[in-house]
């Protein structure tokens, strides 16, 4: 597994994870892994970010909290794809507090409203 910067970039796309059995699982002087993640490259995610860019396609980020192995901040969807022209079609909501499973129905509840205001502001149709 990468580390460092790296490390931070992958985890921003969890949607394209690939969830691989590990055995005999590592454990590197920590709890046995039972799941492996495999994550895009990031040539491969700003390709794609680009390509639904030029389509005008408005696109919605969400990060959590969490997920310790990985540093999550507010800036990082920025700094992960520096150069590229978000053209005022990218969002983000940063969600420090919520548990990145959001196994709680108030954080549930919390995800849900933000993702449905947005929507709300790109299709100007009232949430709910």
């Amino acid at each position: 597994m990468r580390t460092g910067r790296a490390a931070g970039v992958r985890a921003e796309f969890g949607p394209r994870w690939l969830f691989e059995p590990v055995a005999p699982p590592e454990t590197e002087g920590k709890r046995p892994r039972l799941v492996r993640y495999k994550y895009m490259e990031r040539s491969e995610a700003t390709h794609i970010l680009q390509a639904l860019l030029a389509r005008n396609a408005h696109i919605h980020f969400v990060y959590t909290a969490g997920v310790r192995e990985f540093f999550n901040h507010e800036r990082q969807l920025r700094e992960s794809f520096d150069g590229v022209d978000f053209k005022g079609l990218v969002t983000l909501d940063y969600f420090p507090h919520l548990d990145h499973t959001q196994l709680l129905e108030a954080d549930r509840r919390t995800l849900v409203e933000a993702i449905a205001q947005r929507l709300h502001a790109v299709t100007d149709a009232p949430p709910g």
